[in-house]
């Protein structure tokens, strides 16, 4: 991690912000303009869309508190930076992601806890071949062509060995707590681990790391894409949460030793608030077409709205010997900034509420009948939110009819462009609309 001080050693600084997607947009300035980036760097946040044409002017401004970190792989010595967007009158824009996360994390320390999350991102190493045709060929980096290839380290089959090794090694220098990486299921697939943080904490890592796995694989001339699906046969890219509360003396809400699972009643009744509004986050945490692609049976991926211990089946997860849960159906295609917000949202809904869950089921959720489901589209997705009051209540009515309608953008063009949504099925339109881009 570089500091203020040595900053100058870049030539440049990127100053970045996610959009309401959790895209990274920004400028590139040269350092002999360093200044502007703590006074204020202007832009038109219609183009985001953070607001109409009709009241566009916005300013970017980063503190000298953020972390200024390396970016591999640019020409020449590029340093990256987060930030806080404003009003020309220095008022916050109250739509824009990390803010609504800051502002979230502020008031529940101001009442004495704080959400404790970990990610768990994954994402494939590809090559890309070259065709007469206008269609994406791609294939995986390693020399197997299959699933079942979770936790390999034969360096015959596995060509991520060194990638691992190099990303992680990378991602350590620049000041980010890397506590494992591993092969997945997939062939090419990987997953990296991070350490426990708050939100914003944890979803600037997961922006960075998005760009460090691109630039780094863009330098072998592969492609690192956290697509949820990129081929029906092939295991899906998840973005699992773990997540806990703590007080304000850093103690775990959620342990309770008694329990036969390890988990305090308030961890039950956190489990009990996701669960009930799991349909009306659905479009946060699974926001594409192509998410409700992933979210098939028996790919270890949720379908139905329950919870168990150890199982991989269900929508929450409670690891062994852990007093944290697990939450399974969110994508590398999420903002993390929203959606995690809406985990805990959700979460301390059920808290308040005292949202008892049903029974831990500790049977193939697959296999069993009668259990709630997700929703299996992203039209079904969209129908949920929109009659959604937690929704509106988090994250204000600017933002969810702002978000809302980017959602049905894209679903209209899908449609336009492909007609029927078929879960067996990964269109090039998709291909071609999220492979590089998520």
């Amino acid at each position: 991690m570089l500091t203020c001080t040595d900053i100058k050693s870049f030539e440049f600084i990127m100053i970045a912000f996610p959009d309401i997607e959790g895209k990274l947009r920004g400028h590139i300035i040269p350092i002999s303009h360093l200044s502007d980036i703590y006074e204020g760097v202007p832009f038109d946040g219609s183009s985001i869309p953070f607001t109409g044409i009709e009241k566009s002017d916005m300013i970017f401004r980063a503190s000298k508190r953020e972390k200024v970190r390396k970016l591999p792989g640019c020409r020449y010595r590029t340093g990256i930076v987060f930030g806080e967007v404003y009003w020309p009158d220095g008022k916050p824009v109250d739509v824009y992601p990390r803010y609504i996360a800051r502002k979230f994390e502020e008031k529940l320390k101001s009442s004495g806890i704080a959400p404790k999350v970990a990610l768990e991102p994954e994402f494939y190493l590809l090559v890309a071949e070259s065709s007469q045709n206008s269609e994406s060929k791609i294939r995986s980096v390693d020399a197997v062509r299959r699933n079942g290839v979770y936790f390999y380290i034969n360096p015959l089959i596995d060509n991520t060995l060194s990638f691992q090794q190099e990303i992680s090694r990378f991602l350590v220098s620049q000041g980010i707590d890397v506590e494992r990486t591993h092969h997945e299921v997939g062939p090419g697939q990987i997953e990296i681990t991070f350490k426990y943080g708050g939100i914003v904490e944890v979803s600037d890592n997961l922006l960075y790391l998005k760009q460090v796995a691109k630039q780094l694989a863009k330098r072998k001339g592969w492609i690192a894409t956290f697509m949820p699906k990129i081929n029906p046969q092939l295991a899906g890219n998840g973005l699992h949460v773990h997540v806990n509360l703590v007080d304000s003396k850093g103690r775990n809400i959620f342990c309770d030793s008694n329990d036969r699972y390890g988990l305090s009643q308030t961890a039950y009744y956190f489990i009990g608030g996701i669960l009930y509004y799991a349909s009306e986050i659905a479009v946060l945490l699974a926001p594409t077409v192509n998410s409700y692609k992933r979210l098939v049976s028996f790919h270890e991926a949720p379908t139905h709205i329950c919870y168990g211990p150890f199982n991989r089946s269900a929508l929450i997860r409670i690891p062994a010997g852990k007093a944290k849960i697990e939450v399974r159906f969110p994508d590398g295609s999420m903002n993390p900034y929203i959606g995690l917000v809406a985990i805990v949202a959700a979460g301390l809904r059920g808290v308040k509420k005292t949202i008892q869950p049903p029974e831990p089921l500790e049977r193939n959720a697959y296999k069993e009948e009668g259990i709630p489901q997700l929703p299996s589209t992203l039209s079904e997705a969209i129908e949920h939110a929109e009659s959604s009051g937690i929704l509106r209540e988090t994250f204000g009515k600017g933002f969810v009819e702002t978000y809302l309608i980017l959602r049905k953008r894209e679903l209209r063009e899908f449609e336009n462009k492909v007609g029927r949504f078929d879960p067996g099925e990964v269109s090039q339109w998709e291909l071609q609309r999220y492979l590089l881009d998520v």
